[in-house]
C-alpha cells in the first residue's frame, strides 16, 4: 500500500497517524489528523511567525509562516510540493484534504491511508 511513496507522503502519512492514534483529532476540536502548517514546520523545519496553538493549547488555523523570512521561491516551493503529494494520497484513496477559506488545510486519514500509515510507523 505505502510503496512508491515519496519521503514527503510518508511524513504526512505518520504524522497523521501519530496525531489521530493519540487522540488529537477529538482532543483539538480538529476537523483534520494533521494541518499543513504542522508539516511545513515539521519537514521544511520552519519556524512559525505566530504560535500554532492558543492561550488555551489549541491548534490555531490560519497562515504560520513569513513568506518573506523564508523567501519567496523557498516557500513557494514547499507549498507546491505539499499541495502535490496531498493530491497523490488523495488519488491513491489515502487521505481526504480538507480545505479552508482559500485554499487546503489539513488531510485526514482514509481507512486505506489509517493501515498505509500504521505500516510506515511500524517499519520506522
Amino acid at each position: 500500500m505505502s510503496r512508491g511513496l515519496s519521503t514527503l507522503q510518508k511524513t504526512i502519512l505518520r504524522m497523521a497517524y501519530v496525531n489521530y492514534a493519540v487522540g488529537l483529532r477529538a482532543a483539538d476540536n480538529r476537523d483534520v489528523d494533521v494541518y499543513f502548517h504542522e508539516v511545513l514546520a515539521a519537514f521544511w523545519g520552519w519556524q512559525p511567525a505566530s504560535p500554532l496553538r492558543d492561550h488555551t493549547g489549541q491548534f490555531r488555523p490560519g497562515q504560520h509562516f513569513s513568506r518573506d523570512a523564508i523567501g519567496a521561491e523557498r516557500y513557494n516551493a514547499a507549498h507546491a510540493s505539499l499541495s502535490r503529494a496531498v493530491v497523490r494520497l488523495e488519488r491513491r484513496g489515502l487521505v481526504t484534504a480538507h480545505r479552508g477559506y482559500v485554499k487546503w488545510r489539513g488531510i485526514r486519514l482514509t481507512p486505506a491511508g489509517f493501515d498505509a500509515a500504521k505500516d510506515l510507523k511500524q517499519a520506522g
